[in-house]
């Protein structure tokens, strides 16, 4: 399942040259003219970000939806103006205090976009620059991205800071679009026992995914609790940066 295509030739001589391109988490990754004795072999790639599902986080706080936003006030005069022309009962005093970054009877600015009140259309004419967090927590990982993990330091733009509770399990959240985080069956090989085939499962141990290595990126700060529970992980490269696991 790791590997794209793996091509075998031969030379007059009968030496033989392999070629194995990857696919999956390996996609990116390249072997080429390997031989028993030497091989070129490309960087390996971060797994893609694709399999990761992840919370936004600002200032402590997530939200799996994005819906937590970065509001900078980039024209004081055309924030004023607009929010006193779209919500009449506001005075100048009050609008001021608002784009100024202040609360008003505990509501601010960033609430109001939070909530809708100002839409991402209107955004320019009412002098704001808004943003989705900048930084994530990984919640949920996809079988599908492998069983060796290179968490990748940015995901869509957005650096990782951190590793949710059961985030690498069967308990973690599956990300939109892929089916994975199944337990599978490893059914082993047909053997001959008084000439009568059987085929034995292997049961995977609850919660793991089947992850044998993990390489966590130095923008990681915190891993969560039973993080990867259950997995079958061999090597597990844990960064200076983690202050709290």
């Amino acid at each position: 399942e790791d590997y794209e295509s793996c091509k075998i030739t031969f030379d007059n001589e009968g030496n033989a040259k392999v070629s194995i391109t990857g696919s999956g988490k390996f996609d990116g990754l390249v072997i080429k003219n390997a031989t028993k004795n030497n091989a070129i072999v490309t960087e390996l790639v971060e797994t893609d970000s694709k399999y990761f599902s992840y919370e936004v986080q600002i200032d402590g706080l997530t939200d799996d939806k994005s819906k937590i936003y970065d509001v900078t006030v980039t024209d004081q005069s055309k924030c004023e103006s607009y929010l006193i022309s779209e919500f009449t009962s506001l005075s100048q005093e009050q609008a001021t205090t608002l784009c100024s970054g202040n609360s008003l009877d505990g509501v601010t600015l960033q609430q109001v976009v939070l909530n809708g009140g100002i839409p991402s259309t209107d955004y320019e004419e009412a002098g704001l620059t808004v943003e989705t967090g900048k930084t994530v927590v990984i919640t949920g990982y996809s079988r599908k991205g492998g069983v060796y993990v290179i968490i990748p330091e940015k995901i869509n733009g957005k650096t990782v800071v951190g590793i949710s509770e059961y985030a690498f399990t069967t308990k973690g959240v599956t990300p939109t679009g892929i089916s994975s985080n199944n337990v599978e069956y490893k059914v082993k090989p047909l053997y001959n026992y008084e000439n009568k085939y059987d085929v034995v499962k292997v049961l995977t141990i609850k919660y793991g995914l089947g992850i044998t290595s993990v390489e966590i990126p130095d923008t990681v700060t915190s891993i969560g609790r039973y993080a990867f529970r259950g997995n079958q992980l061999t090597s597990v490269t844990i960064p200076n940066s983690v202050k709290n696991i």
